[in-house]
């Protein structure tokens, strides 16, 4: 027979393995409450990126890049090919672009190898400032410039009169966002005559 001594230690014994045996189960629903709660706090937060993505993607649809030049053919003795570029918003509401530096577009050139002969940006130099563009819908803002044919192959040569030939011209407008392009081809040669043809 158990005396009053070794039944208390045995009661004691007993509340200890119970209550061990309570806490492990309240860990262990604690745990699972915590990776319910890591569970549902990933998916909102899934869900609130998706949901940026989709507005950061809807709201760059609605920006709209042209590249135009003045003709398609250029006389190489004396045509001057004068180019055009835009960017438009095109939806319903403000659009903000957002750049690194003060520049906010680029003129590039490249021959029938597709190498780089002509790059507006390399003659300025630029603000290492963040800059922003804000059109509202239906606005555009326009950079014209004019391209006397000339180039280089190699940036430490001088510019020079370019071959005959076909070119692309690349619009390029650098924000942080988004490097958007657009090309346009053109053709310089021997031509007696060239007119106006509007792109």
């Amino acid at each position: 027979m158990m005396n009053m001594k070794q039944k208390i230690i045995a009661s004691l014994i007993t509340i200890i393995i119970l209550t061990s045996i309570i806490l492990v189960i309240k860990i262990n629903k604690m745990d699972t409450a915590k990776a319910n709660l890591k569970t549902i706090e990933n998916s909102y937060k899934k869900n609130i990126i998706n949901l940026c993505k989709n507005d950061r993607e809807k709201k760059y649809e609605d920006v709209l890049i042209t590249i135009k030049s003045d003709k398609e053919r250029y006389s190489w003795f004396s045509d001057t090919v004068k180019l055009k570029l835009k960017v438009e918003n095109q939806g319903n509401r403000d659009i903000k672009l957002n750049f690194s530096t003060s520049q906010q577009h680029d003129f590039i050139i490249k021959n029938q190898l597709g190498m780089t002969i002509f790059r507006w940006s390399e003659n300025y130099g630029f603000a290492q400032v963040f800059t922003e563009l804000e059109l509202s819908p239906g606005q555009n803002k326009s950079w014209n410039y004019s391209w006397k044919q000339k180039g280089h192959i190699l940036s430490f040569m001088p510019y020079h009169k370019m071959l005959p030939g076909s070119y692309t011209i690349v619009g390029n407008i650098p924000t942080i966002e988004n490097n958007y392009k657009k090309v346009i081809q053109i053709k310089t040669g021997i031509f007696t005559k060239t007119k106006y043809t509007p792109r």
